[in-house]
């Protein structure tokens, strides 16, 4: 906040993902966005490294959303990478919400032991998570 405008925002979400016989204390970003004349400054990056330590403290196996394939780098700046082959698949069990039908890059960052041990289970593999219709992170 600068004054009485916002200038970056971001929502961090979490949930339990239970993935191949395991259960995650799953978080993620939604809703991250600067505001169009302070972009460049390096406020993004700020904030999503801000998340990523917050996510950490908050004792998260892993961290995990979809993004456009031109924001990767972007992300990867935070910790978070693309996993080769994963697809987010939101939405509910009766109508699920696959983040590859969009175009859409799922990017983890994992933290636990736990998930850093498990961390082949989600290259190449549909990751469900539910949540409310249409929705994903």
């Amino acid at each position: 906040m600068e004054e009485e405008q916002v200038l970056c925002h971001i929502v961090i979400r979490r949930q339990q993902l239970f993935h191949k016989d395991c259960r995650y204390l799953v978080y993620g970003l939604s809703e991250v966005v600067t505001h169009p004349g302070f972009r460049g400054q390096g406020l993004g990056t700020t904030l999503i490294r801000k998340a990523s330590l917050f996510i950490e403290k908050q004792g998260a196996d892993l961290s995990i959303f979809t993004c456009k394939p031109s924001l990767v780098p972007f992300y990867s700046q935070g910790g978070w990478a693309a996993v080769p082959g994963a697809c987010l698949v939101g939405g509910t069990k009766e109508q699920p919400f696959r983040s590859d039908r969009l175009g859409l890059k799922t990017m983890i960052q994992f933290y636990s032991p736990h998930a850093k041990k498990h961390k082949k289970d989600f290259e190449k593999s549909d990751i469900f998570l539910e949540l409310s219709p249409q929705q994903l992170w």
